[in-house]
């Protein structure tokens, strides 16, 4: 049974992480030179969180927050029809490999608690700095605590795998020509 101090707790954490991703994806859209990302992402998020709290409140699998990510996947396909191929790559080589190492992986065998959360996230941004680069490397960090935060509220290895996917192809679509 959920009591309504553990709910307002949890709301709060959702509230936090929508407030990083806005936070991330403003600073990515300036940088980009685009602030329509930052417009679309006040409109979306909510729609990504709430979601989430109503299936926390009954304990629901996490189809909202699927479905809302597979509708701004496809709305970004439709108006950048270009990125589907790597759409599927970073699907498929990318992120599901990675979140099933780091999350159904590591994060489970450390007792997906925070600390599980912040050590796989730290093991993400160091592998990423070995292979790619150490900026790109502390780069990943925040969005990786984002995606163990989500695995460890949902245990949904399929709604991580989307949401990684999903934030790769926007970061492709808004950054700059070279940047990635």
């Amino acid at each position: 049974m959920i009591t309504a101090t553990l709910a307002a707790r949890r709301l709060r954490y959702r509230w936090l992480l929508a407030v990083v991703g806005l936070w991330a994806v403003s600073a990515f859209s300036t940088v980009a030179g685009s602030r329509l990302w930052v417009i679309v992402y006040l409109l979306f998020v909510p729609l990504l969180v709430a979601p989430s709290i109503v299936s926390r409140l009954h304990w629901r699998a996490p189809w909202g927050e699927m479905m809302v990510a597979l509708a701004m996947l496809a709305a970004l396909l439709f108006w950048q029809p270009g990125l589907t191929g790597y759409a599927l790559l970073t699907l498929l080589l990318a992120a599901l490999p990675e979140e099933w190492f780091f999350r159904a992986g590591m994060q489970d065998q450390l007792g997906n608690d925070w600390l599980a959360v912040v050590l796989s996230s730290a093991a993400f941004a160091i592998s990423h700095g070995i292979l790619v680069s150490w900026l790109h490397g502390g780069l990943v960090f925040l969005p990786s605590l984002c995606f163990g935060a989500l695995y460890r509220w949902h245990r949904s290895l399929p709604l991580v795998v989307l949401i990684h996917a999903l934030s790769n192809v926007i970061l492709r679509a808004v950054a700059p020509a070279g940047w990635i």
